[in-house]
């Protein structure tokens, strides 16, 4: 099976073996831009009670596990504030909360990051075997890129 999927700049292509049952897929990055393979984390959201001066957020409820590197937001929370680590109930940030409040609902938010994905530069074929890329085949990854202009990729085999 070939096919060419054409990546926009920010978005991802997911491979998601529990539904695709991937044992090898193949690939070329046709260009123009480097192509970037990884996990791409969803969305959490959590409740936590800020302090402000504070980079530290009491998290009260998490329904999810907001990791290191995640963009947040909410009322309080300056603006462009990342997550510098997570202990226990204890989140913090890289800036200082604006305000004080209990219960804030906090959107922490994964984003594109060519420092954690594994680059394809443009021209490369790359072969995922479920003996070599075992576990990116198993638990899922993503295709994505972060040029101007996104870039075209080539899928040269799919087999399940």
């Amino acid at each position: 099976m070939q096919f060419q999927l054409t990546l926009p700049d920010g978005e991802y292509y997911r491979i998601q073996p529990q539904i695709n049952n991937v044992n090898l897929l193949e690939l070329t990055n046709d260009g123009p831009n480097t192509l970037y393979y990884g996990q791409v984390l969803q969305t959490v959201n959590v409740v936590g009670n800020i302090v402000s001066g504070s980079p530290v957020v009491t998290l009260t409820d998490r329904a999810g596990s907001p990791l290191q590197g995640m963009d947040v937001s909410g009322t309080g929370l300056a603006a462009n504030s990342r997550i510098l680590s997570v202990h226990g109930n204890k989140m913090t940030l890289d800036k200082d909360a604006t305000a004080t409040a209990d219960g804030v609902a906090i959107s922490c938010d994964a984003t594109f990051d060519d420092a954690t994905g594994i680059p394809i530069e443009v021209g490369v074929t790359k072969s995922f075997t479920s003996a070599i890329y075992r576990d990116f085949l198993q638990r899922g990854f993503e295709l994505y890129t972060l040029g101007t202009g996104g870039t075209v990729v080539r899928i040269l085999k799919l087999e399940n």
